[in-house]
């Protein structure tokens, strides 16, 4: 198990749960990297930015690149959730939640919140998605 921190660099610092030692830093954002979240069961982990950006990242692996990088806002990212490896939600400053397929590499379902999100959370099951303004 890892613990991973957002920083305002805009990388995200991979810790050991039980040890709280280093593991690796990710260069993952050009600004601050707001928002972390593991992928259940798959030992991947998603990022996402000021820069609007989302990402993820196979922890396993030996590559720096993401395995996902996609343009999710217009603004800010304000809050990430994984509902499952390959379903994302996120919300920004630029007032509207997204859930992302990351197998399509595309936006799901889009909705417009009229003001700006400030987080967001979906249940295990991927059957339902909740957005705090």
């Amino acid at each position: 198990a890892v613990l991973a921190a957002g920083l305002d660099d805009g990388s995200v610092s991979v810790r050991s749960a039980a040890s709280l030692g280093h593991l690796r830093t990710i260069v993952a954002h050009d600004d601050v990297a707001s928002c972390v979240a593991g992928l259940p069961s798959s030992g991947a982990l998603a990022t996402a930015g000021w820069d609007g950006v989302l990402r993820t990242w196979d922890l396993a692996g030996a590559s720096e690149a993401p395995t996902l990088d996609l343009r999710a806002h217009g603004a800010a990212v304000r809050g990430l959730a994984a509902a499952s490896p390959t379903l994302l939600a996120t919300v920004g400053q630029d007032m509207a939640a997204c859930v992302w397929d990351a197998r399509a590499a595309s936006c799901a379902a889009w909705c417009g919140l009229g003001q700006e999100g400030a987080s967001v959370a979906a249940d295990a099951g991927a059957t339902a998605l909740a957005v705090g303004l």
